[in-house]
């Protein structure tokens, strides 16, 4: 019996050690006692701080992980943004390279340019030049205009007769020569025209400031049959000076001028007796007519 006691003993002594727990303030509890409210149960510190350091590593890792994603893709941009400018540095290689052919191509062309502008001058002021020199040779010349043609005419007669009625007689040695000259357009139905050479400058325009003062001779008073004809008389133009001189009548008329003439191969202009006289050399002058219209 004693013997069971003790053993019966011993196990209970030992149940009630295994029972018992540690409360906060350090004193034990048995495990079948109440647990009151402020008793709390505490893990082990070594294992909270494995498991810190087993989340922070995760939380590392991670991190970590999408660093190295965001830097792949960083990575990925700068070389497309290394390809883009590498394209746009070529891009624009090739356009200077262009642009400089272009500039040189167009300095070149304004070279020849200015090289044909001045031959174009040249040119210009050669015909000038020569248009001058072709008037200046007809300075002793008449021309007179819209006479009917006939077969067989004696167009000195016809000028004898002409300078008897504007009383400036002429002889056969004053006129050097006297013909008709063809159409400068085959079109014109209009008589051919007379040229006169005379023996002088003077006689010329003698002779011409008297049929200007008579205004009515025809070729009906001259003796010419067929309808009547007005006859006139002008100096001997050139071609330019002559289309020029017909430019200027039509700019005239249109816009109320009442004289235009020619004297000494310079077309001269009047809008009436009391306006002062301009001359017209070029078709640009012809801009001081229509300015008045």
């Amino acid at each position: 019996m004693d013997t069971l006691k003790n053993v019966f003993g011993a196990n209970e002594e030992q149940r009630r050690t295994k029972s018992k727990i540690r409360s906060p303030d350090g004193s034990s509890v048995d495990e079948d006692s109440p647990m009151t409210d402020y008793v709390t149960l505490r893990k082990n510190p070594r294992t909270d701080i494995q498991d810190l350091r087993n989340d922070f590593q995760t939380f590392q890792s991670r991190i970590m992980a999408k660093l190295e994603s965001w830097f792949t893709k960083q990575e990925e941009k700068f070389e497309e943004i290394k390809a883009s400018i590498k394209f746009m540095n070529e891009y624009f290689e090739d356009l200077k390279c262009k642009t400089e052919d272009v500039a040189r191509r167009l300095n070149e062309l304004e070279i020849k340019q200015s090289t044909e502008s001045k031959k174009l001058s040249c040119l210009d002021e050669l015909e000038v030049k020569i248009d001058m020199i072709e008037q200046q040779a007809r300075m002793t010349n008449m021309e007179i205009s819209n006479l009917p043609e006939r077969r067989g005419e004696n167009l000195l007669m016809i000028l004898e007769n002409i300078a008897s009625m504007v009383n400036m007689p002429v002889s056969k040695q004053d006129i050097v020569s006297i013909h008709r000259v063809p159409h400068a357009t085959t079109d014109n139905t209009r008589p051919k025209n007379v040229i006169v050479k005379f023996g002088n400058r003077m006689l010329r325009d003698n002779m011409l400031s008297a049929i200007r003062l008579k205004k009515d001779i025809d070729s009906v008073k001259l003796g010419i049959s067929g309808p009547k004809h007005n006859i006139y008389a002008n100096e001997h133009l050139t071609l330019k000076n002559k289309s020029l001189f017909r430019e200027t009548r039509e700019a005239a008329r249109k816009c109320g001028y009442r004289f235009v003439w020619v004297k000494h191969g310079t077309i001269l202009v009047r809008e009436k007796e009391t306006s002062p006289v301009f001359a017209v050399r070029s078709k640009g002058n012809l801009s001081k007519i229509k300015a008045n219209c």
